[in-house]
């Protein structure tokens, strides 16, 4: 028997795939997202291995974990000056200004045009990194598409498959990698605040031509920034990034299709929201005693990005009156700084600057959540029956906030009234106090429960293929590298305009001939006669 069960682990040893996961110091969630990737891969007995490359200086020391091997990149030149000079109005707008406000759009648009391309003239100018990953003959890399510059660095590093797992949904500029149209008409972009009840109209149609170019700023500027790099430091044709995302094995995106709005797709897009959540370990005894204290329990994250404790004051002051005003319910709340003070005299509030956030939401006594609407948060609260109060700040989460309310189990927030007394009071009342968004949220929690896979299965079983198959031109769009006159057939409706201009000046020129013609002879025979 000993000897059966040894004979099996060698198989799966023999088996098991050597996988790089890239994962860029930025934003805790992403990083979280990709922590737990790492973990149910190393689970299945691969060999884990995770590249650090510096970003948020603030996060240099996030990643800890013994599951994998850490390759730890330099840090960039320059990149702390970089990144603290294109954060602090990127914050000061998130909080202050809507979503599709061109100055928000400004700040964004210039703290990741300043960010990425510099990250990536690092990784690209690291020699040592890049002798190092590619002594190690990686059969598979694995990160998201939020940055680009990896899709380059895989051709230095010499790994020729790759899988995309993005922890949010499929964004338009990775509709025009995979040769996808973006159906503008049909699906909300990113930033749209629309869509939850069943209209495309003028309004929103205006908007998401509008929404497309701010999205392009978002993402596919600093991908052509980074493009220029490569080029420069290579010469063009070396690589191109947007093909090499094109070619990915499997575009794996954490949303289910229960939480999303319907788009279209490829065979090799894998829609499998919650995959990376990591099990439901229970409250410790200081959690759950908290979580008894009072008849219900509300939680409160802006996010990993967006920091509670950098708000403007007004919005704190006012959800501290709130909270006050109800006294049979306790706050548990993502706060960044611990000792300012903020939680003083305030007998039902917790504060944490990192809480255990599956955990709270997973447990029975948690009657509701007020969140920014990240992908990660609007699943979970899905999956464990929370309906949720939600307040998109940027990027995609006005987009998820539509989905929530056309799910049936949370609404929009606006961020503009969090200094508002009376307007947030009724709305934590609304969602969390009445049945209506309770229900909703038990709904769907069934529905998701009930769905016919095991998405963390599902999961496994595409990395494992990726790895030893590598990328299937069959699951290839056809014509996916076509400019925008094939892509529309603008040169066959120009042929067919040509055509049918030529044809109809023959036919003129044919009847000109039968019609006049015949008349010139007629008259010039009259005038014989008359002669």
């Amino acid at each position: 028997m000993k000897l059966l069960v040894y004979f099996i682990g060698l198989i799966h040893l023999i088996e098991s795939a050597k996988i790089l996961v890239v994962v860029p110091l930025f934003g805790g969630s992403h990083i979280n997202f990709l922590k737990n990737i790492v973990n149910i891969l190393d689970a299945r007995g691969h060999d884990m291995t995770v590249l650090l490359s510096p970003l948020d200086p603030s996060l240099d020391n996030f990643y800890k974990s013994k599951q994998a091997k850490i390759i730890r990149a330099k840090p960039m030149k320059g990149m702390d000056e970089v990144f603290k000079d294109g954060l602090g109005p990127f914050e000061t707008a998130m909080w202050s200004n809507n979503i599709g406000d061109p100055i928000a759009f400004y700040f964004i648009r210039r703290f990741f045009g300043m960010i990425w391309p510099t990250h990536c003239e690092g990784m690209i100018n690291n020699d040592q990194l890049t002798a190092q990953i590619k002594a190690e003959k990686f059969d598979l890399a694995i990160a998201e598409a939020f940055d680009s510059c990896h899709f380059g660095m895989y051709k230095l590093w010499g790994i020729e498959r790759h899988v995309i797992a993005n922890s949010g949904f499929l964004f338009s500029p990775h509709y025009d990698a995979l040769g996808i149209k973006f159906p503008l008409t049909n699906v909300p972009e990113i930033y749209a605040n629309y869509g939850h009840d069943g209209v495309m109209g003028f309004r929103e149609r205006f908007l998401n031509i509008y929404y497309s170019f701010m999205v392009d700023g978002f993402i596919g500027r600093p991908l052509r920034l980074e493009q220029e790099l490569f080029d420069e430091k290579f010469g063009k044709g070396f690589v191109d990034l947007k093909k090499t995302i094109s070619e990915c094995v499997y575009f794996i995106i954490n949303s289910l299709p229960l939480l999303d709005f319907a788009h279209p797709t490829l065979n090799k897009v894998i829609p499998i929201g919650g995959f990376s959540m990591p099990p439901n370990k229970g409250l410790t005894l200081e959690w759950d005693t908290i979580m008894g204290l009072r008849p219900k329990n509300i939680f409160i994250s802006f996010g990993s990005v967006a920091s509670s404790s950098k708000m403007p004051e007004s919005y704190k002051k006012n959800i501290i009156n709130v909270i006050k005003s109800f006294p049979s319910v306790t706050f548990i709340w993502k706060y960044e700084i611990e000792n300012d003070g903020i939680a003083d005299g305030v007998d039902n509030l917790v504060i944490g600057k990192w809480l255990p956030q599956t955990d709270i939401l997973a447990d029975t006594r948690i009657s509701g959540f007020i969140t920014h609407g990240g992908t990660n948060s609007i699943t979970e609260a899905a999956i464990s029956g929370v309906p949720i109060l939600s307040i998109g700040l940027f990027g995609d989460q006005e987009h998820n906030t539509a989905i929530v309310t056309a799910a049936g189990y949370g609404r929009s927030f606006s961020k503009l009234n969090l200094g508002n007394f009376e307007i947030l009071r009724l709305a934590i009342k609304e969602v969390f106090i009445e049945e209506k968004y309770h229900a909703g949220a038990k709904d769907i929690q069934k529905r998701i429960k009930d769905s016919p896979f095991n998405s963390t299965d599902v999961f496994i079983k595409h990395v494992e293929f990726a790895a030893k198959y590598g990328p299937q031109k069959m699951l290839n769009l056809l014509g996916r590298d076509q400019n925008y006159i094939e892509r529309n057939n603008l040169d066959i409706y120009g042929l067919f305009i040509i055509i049918t201009f030529a044809f109809i000046y023959l036919c003129k020129i044919l009847i000109t001939k039968i019609c006049c013609g015949g008349k010139t002879i007629t008259k010039k025979n009259t005038s014989k006669k008359m002669q």
